[in-house]
């Protein structure tokens, strides 16, 4: 079993006219939210990145993280429980769906 797994999270705004902006590749509330849900679950964050996604009403995200093994249930759980407590730059997150999906060992 390799000690490094790559995991897609997708999140899907759910307010109309919501977004979370534009954030740099390695930054922003979604691998803020990850880490901490890997922290919570005893794995570690070893990398992640936003992708480019296309425009859409309302605003979805991809992230693709590198991590020490983690049930991906589990994490997408607590991810979205975090989620719904988390600020950025001051500001509440807009409300979302998040879902976790495993993409193998890197």
């Amino acid at each position: 079993m390799s000690d490094r797994v790559t995991l897609q999270i997708y999140v899907q705004t759910t307010e109309q006219g919501s977004s979370l902006g534009y954030y740099p590749d390695k930054e922003g509330p979604i691998i803020d939210a990850a880490k901490q849900a890997l922290e919570e679950l005893g794995a570690k964050y070893l990398d992640g990145q936003y992708q480019a996604v296309p425009p859409a009403r309302p605003p979805f995200y991809v992230v693709i993280i590198d991590t020490t093994p983690v049930d991906t249930k589990e994490l997408e759980v607590i991810l979205n429980e975090i989620w719904s407590s988390i600020t950025f730059q001051g500001q509440p997150v807009p409300s979302a769906n998040i879902s976790v999906q495993g993409l193998g060992g890197a």
